[in-house]
């Protein structure tokens, strides 16, 4: 395993980031930490394996401190893809995580892309890997 970069975040009660940094791990394997938010049919899938798990359901402003937090888990994962398939993979976690916060905020996948055509429209996209270095007044 290559390097992997770690961004950690923390959060006050109201879900703002108080302090970020990122630090650089060397082959490093984490186990995983409890509690964190999980995929709906993920004590499905460790039930059949014949495990258990305890569960419990967020209130709202708790749901919006996880989901702010898996953000930055999948966003580090995709930091650390080495792959294009792995990558990808981390993506689509990005994105299902940006669609269960879109509808807290009122909004699904059809609206999201409503807006992101309306400010490429505008604006443009990313494709052209346009890098502003300055602006003079």
């Amino acid at each position: 395993m290559g390097s992997r970069r770690r961004m950690y975040l923390l959060w006050n009660e109201s879900g703002t980031a108080l302090k970020g940094a990122i630090i650089l791990m060397k082959g490093l394997r984490e186990l995983p930490t409890y509690p964190k938010l999980v995929r709906d049919e993920i004590p499905a899938l460790i039930a059949a394996q014949g495990r258990t798990c305890t569960t419990s359901i967020l209130e709202t402003e708790e749901y919006i401190t996880a989901l702010r937090t898996k953000l930055c888990e999948e966003a580090e994962e995709y930091l650390a893809a080495d792959t294009s398939a792995e990558a990808l993979e981390e993506l689509a976690d990005l994105l299902e995580v940006i669609h269960a916060l879109a509808a807290l905020h009122g909004g699904d996948p059809d609206k999201l892309e409503l807006i992101r055509a309306h400010k490429a429209e505008e604006r443009g996209g990313f494709m052209k890997r346009i890098m502003l270095l300055g602006v003079e007044e």
